[in-house]
């Protein structure tokens, strides 16, 4: 999708570490003050914001808004995904990363891979996702599903075609 090359807004941002990648103009929103203070200390653009309390009205508009690992965290999702759409210029993109609930709770017994299933039961997570519900949560709050992909880009990517492959995978 080329958001390297876009201005984006990575909510839940940090120390940055995604935000040295972006185009000029990109910024972060991070609730915690110390990750905040370290990012800006590297000369990156971060607000220290809570996005669900927060009026987010003087942030700029982004062209992507990049949340990653945030929303199995937030109390109220909804009010979360509707806070983001307003930061998102006209015809945005918004990329979401979560862990998922596996289709088969019993691959988590799997020698030396069944860790990579268990993401969604982190004690601090308070939501759990399918892809489904995802989705579905994402268009509740007014956005258009472009992809819905538990593989990353690259060679594994046209497993992302298999509506069944997408649930085996955790994220």
């Amino acid at each position: 999708y080329g958001i390297t090359e876009k201005i984006l807004c990575d909510v839940g941002s940090a120390y940055g570490m995604n935000l040295v990648f972006c185009a000029p103009g990109s910024y972060g929103i991070e609730i915690e003050g110390y990750e905040a203070k370290f990012a800006s200390s590297l000369g990156l653009t971060i607000y220290q914001n809570d996005v669900i309390n927060d009026d987010l009205a003087g942030l700029p508009e982004a062209e992507v808004v990049w949340c990653s690992a945030v929303l199995e965290h937030v109390d109220s999702p909804h009010t979360f995904l509707r806070k983001l759409h307003l930061l998102l210029k006209p015809d945005g993109l918004l990329a979401v990363y979560v862990p998922t609930i596996p289709l088969f709770p019993w691959l988590r017994y799997l020698p030396r891979f069944g860790s990579y299933f268990l993401g969604h039961r982190a004690a601090d997570h308070i939501n759990a996702f399918l892809p489904a519900t995802l989705r579905f949560f994402c268009e509740r709050a007014g956005f258009k599903t472009v992809e819905v992909s538990s593989f990353y880009p690259g060679p594994l990517r046209a497993f992302s075609r298999l509506a069944v492959a997408n649930q085996f995978v955790d994220g």
